[in-house]
């Protein structure tokens, strides 16, 4: 379809059919049960970088520039920064369980497990 015919309720109805998932043998009671647990991760998340993660890192990030970059320190505040990117994307978990709860939509879980994926397309996953 070209997208000079699309009207935005067309691209609003193919974006909900592409982001939620079939809930064919699922009540809307489980996909709510879920949404609520996806919400809960997210707030742990956000917890654990906030209470365990921020305090180990610099409080400006220009002051972990001040090490070379194979000084075991930048090391250690380069994985921190990876691992308080992860931590961050609990905000999504938090709206898309929301989201879960609210309008009872089974809603495709994002970034299940990225820090453990084996390749790019497990990561996608």
């Amino acid at each position: 379809m070209p997208i000079e015919q699309l009207t935005l309720a067309e691209w609003t109805n193919k974006v909900i059919k592409i982001t939620s998932e079939s809930s064919e043998n699922m009540s809307v009671s489980s996909i709510r049960y879920r949404g609520a647990a996806t919400c809960c991760l997210g707030v742990l998340k956000w917890s654990f970088m906030r209470l365990f993660l921020d305090p180990l890192l610099p409080h400006k990030p220009i002051f972990a520039l001040y090490y070379p970059w194979f000084h075991p320190l930048s090391l250690i505040y380069t994985i921190l920064y990876g691992v308080k990117a992860y931590c961050l994307l609990g905000a999504v978990n938090v709206f898309m369980g929301l989201e879960q709860v609210i309008m009872g939509w089974n809603m495709v879980q994002l970034f299940d497990s990225p820090i453990i994926a084996s390749s790019p397309r497990d990561f996608w996953r």
